[in-house]
């Protein structure tokens, strides 16, 4: 898959201008686990897709959305 770790930079940057209370959430697996993976924990992407719909974090309180 071409452009995992490009999308995981950019994911980084925009995520390190915005407050700790936003949620990364991804349309599908392969974007989750690229963020999660390329940015070796600074991001924890969510979604609905695949298994990432059973771990969604349903207790903190996000005020924020990246998409």
């Amino acid at each position: 898959m071409l452009g995992w770790q490009g999308l995981a930079e950019k994911t980084d940057r925009v995520l390190g201008e915005m407050p700790s209370s936003t949620l990364v959430f991804c349309d599908n697996y392969g974007q989750a686990g690229a963020n999660n993976f390329f940015t070796r924990g600074r991001v924890k992407a969510q979604g609905f897709d695949g298994d990432y719909g059973a771990w969604l974090d349903r207790v903190t309180p996000y005020r924020h959305l990246v998409l």
